[in-house]
């Protein structure tokens, strides 16, 4: 099983799947995630704890910015949904001051009300034609996360005890509209801005401004396909100073203009 990925342009991501696959590297992302196992065993290491086990029925949880990795050694059956807990409204002060004690809770994939509602999110998500498909799919994604955190026992994470890359990526989601430069989070988290830029070019393999630009045009790519927003509003909304910084870094991050974006999707959308 993977959850090889960090940088989403949707707000939501589901798989259905019957292939185990085994032995990734560590990930980290600023997303929730849930897998509910159906069949199967899969250990679960999240960050330097001891491996959990995680079978049959059984779910995973994974908080935004939590290092995980998971092992696999044999056929599973299983759903993955991830959310950008920007989008989660309520639940976001949940998952950015909170984490579980355990992340695998037992027998929670076997209870009625959740298997019900990851069937509505997986057919939801393969509505390509709903203009609300988002919409419902933030209502049934947050009712089954209700659902989990109420079987969940958390616990609030003391400042001084967060990992360092932790309260960075925290930061950057809640002020990325902002003009963010290492001098202001240096100012903000008391931590130096080159041992800021050394850990963000360490675990996540790129530059400052390459990782807040991908959350912004991340952001970008949203209001492109979801709003009539014009280029320039969307620009200043996701926080580049000129449309001409923003062009670029959208080409450099999309291999195509944000006017080719748009373009090509609606294109598609209405094809399907």
């Amino acid at each position: 099983m993977s959850g090889v990925y960090s940088n989403k342009t949707n707000a939501f991501l589901c798989i259905e799947s019957r292939n185990g696959l085994a032995d990734f590297g560590a990930n980290l992302h600023s997303s929730v995630e849930v897998v509910l196992l159906f069949e199967g065993e899969t250990k679960v290491w999240i960050e330097n704890k001891e491996a959990v086990c995680a079978k049959s029925g059984d779910a995973i949880i994974i908080f935004p910015n939590q290092q995980y990795r998971y092992e696999t050694k044999v056929k599973e059956e299983y759903i993955l949904l991830a959310a950008d807990i920007r989008r989660l409204g309520e639940l976001l002060s949940v998952f950015s001051s909170y984490s579980p004690t355990c992340n695998v809770i037992r027998g929670a994939a076997d209870n009625k009300d959740i298997r019900e509602l990851a069937k509505n999110i997986v057919r939801t998500y393969g509505d390509d034609k709903s203009d609300y498909r988002d919409t419902v799919l933030k209502g049934y994604v947050t009712a089954i996360l209700g659902k989990l955190l109420s079987m969940t026992e958390l616990k609030k994470n003391e400042i001084e005890s967060l990992d360092t890359l932790g309260e960075i990526v925290n930061y950057c989601n809640a002020h990325y509209k902002e003009n963010l430069s290492l001098t202001m989070l240096e100012s903000e988290l008391h931590i130096s801005k080159y041992y800021i830029s050394h850990i963000i070019n360490e675990r996540l393999g790129e530059g400052f401004n390459e990782y807040l630009n991908s959350i912004r045009i991340n952001e970008a790519c949203r209001l492109l396909l979801e709003s009539d927003m014009s280029i320039k509003e969307i620009s200043a909304e996701v926080g580049f100073g000129t449309v001409r910084s923003f062009d670029r870094a959208f080409l450099r991050q999309k291999s195509e203009t944000a006017r080719e974006y748009r373009q090509r999707n609606l294109e598609n959308i209405k094809k399907d």
